[in-house]
C-alpha cells in the first residue's frame, strides 16, 4: 500500500504547487495593478456598465432617459440620453429648421460634459438668438456607416431635416460590422463570455490597459503604421475606403430624396500630426 500513499502524496504535492503558483501569479498581478493605479495610471475605456443598450435597428444606442458616467484617468463626465437613446434634448419636430447629425465619438462629444459639446453649444446659440433651429444629434461612440445609414433611413421621414451633417472619422474606414452590447458592455462581436471579460478588464484594469497600449503600438509599427520621427502614416486599402464611401453615397441619396442638404465633415487624422495615406493596391 506504500506506493498508493506515495502516488496520493505526489498528486497532493502537484495540486499544492499549482495552487501556490496561481496564488503567486494572482498576488503579483494585484501588486502591479495597485502600483499602476498609484503611480502610473492608464487611460481606461470605462463607459459605465449599462451605458449602452442593444438596438435591433441601429446595432446599439445609449440607454434611453438615463444619466451615465464615462470616466478615464484624465477626465470624467456625465452623459444624459433622451428617449430615443441619443445624447441631448428631445428633438423638436415642429421647429422651423431641423438639423440631423450623424457621427461617432467626435460628433457625440466624448470627453465633454453636458451642454459643452458642439451640437449642444450650437443649439444654445440658436436659442439665445431666438432662431427656430433644432439639432437632433444621433452620434454615438463607435458608430460608423453601418449604424448611421439605418438611423438616417428611420428618422428622415419622421424628423424631416433640412440639413444632414455627417462627422466622418478615419477609424470608420473599412467598418462593416457594428459593435454589440452584451451584459451591459459594448464590444466587438466576439464570444459573449470573452467579450464581457475583456470589457470588464477595459473598465477596471490598468495593467490590462498598459498591455494593450504596447500591443497596439507594436501592431501599428509592424502592419498599418510606419513611424517617421514623431509623425505617423496611417495606411488604408482602397477596398476599405470604398466600404466607407458606399455608406456615404447611400446616405447622400437618402438626403437628396428628402430634399435635405447633405454635408460631410472630415475630422482630423487619427492622431495629432499624423498623415493619412491610401495604398494603391
Amino acid at each position: 500500500m506504500g506506493w498508493i500513499s506515495a502516488v496520493i502524496n505526489k498528486r497532493i504535492s502537484i495540486v499544492f504547487n499549482i495552487l501556490l503558483l496561481l496564488f503567486s501569479v494572482f498576488f503579483a498581478i494585484s501588486v502591479i495593478e495597485i502600483l499602476l493605479r498609484l503611480f502610473y495610471p492608464q487611460p481606461l475605456m470605462s463607459f459605465g456598465k449599462y451605458t449602452f443598450k442593444e438596438s435591433p435597428d441601429f446595432g446599439y444606442i445609449l440607454n434611453p432617459n438615463r444619466k451615465s458616467i464615462h470616466s478615464q484617468p484624465e477626465y470624467s463626465y456625465e452623459i444624459v440620453s433622451n428617449s430615443y437613446g441619443f445624447r441631448g434634448n428631445e428633438p423638436n419636430l415642429n421647429a422651423d429648421n431641423r438639423i440631423l447629425i450623424l457621427g461617432d465619438s467626435f460628433g457625440m462629444g466624448q470627453g465633454v460634459g453636458e451642454g459643452k459639446y458642439a451640437s449642444a453649444l450650437s443649439q444654445s446659440y440658436f436659442s439665445q438668438k431666438g432662431i427656430s433651429v433644432d439639432i437632433f444629434n444621433t452620434s454615438i461612440s463607435g458608430y460608423a456607416g453601418v449604424n448611421q445609414l439605418p438611423i438616417l433611413k428611420k428618422f428622415t421621414p419622421i424628423y424631416k431635416p433640412q440639413l444632414v451633417i455627417l462627422f466622418f472619422c478615419w477609424n470608420d474606414v473599412g467598418v462593416k460590422k457594428s459593435l454589440i452590447v452584451r451584459d451591459g458592455y459594448l464590444f466587438l462581436g466576439e464570444g459573449k463570455r470573452l467579450g464581457s471579460i475583456r470589457e470588464w478588464l477595459n473598465n477596471n484594469s490598468h495593467l490590462f490597459a498598459l498591455i494593450k497600449r504596447f500591443y497596439y503600438l507594436n501592431l501599428k509599427k509592424s502592419h498599418d503604421v510606419k513611424n517617421i520621427g514623431e509623425k505617423v502614416q496611417w495606411l488604408y486599402n482602397r477596398a476599405d475606403l470604398d466600404i466607407a464611401l458606399d455608406y456615404i453615397i447611400e446616405m447622400k441619396h437618402l438626403a437628396d430624396k428628402s430634399r435635405a442638404a447633405f454635408v460631410v465633415i472630415i475630422t482630423p487624422a487619427p492622431l495629432e500630426n499624423d498623415k493619412v495615406i491610401v495604398k494603391k493596391d
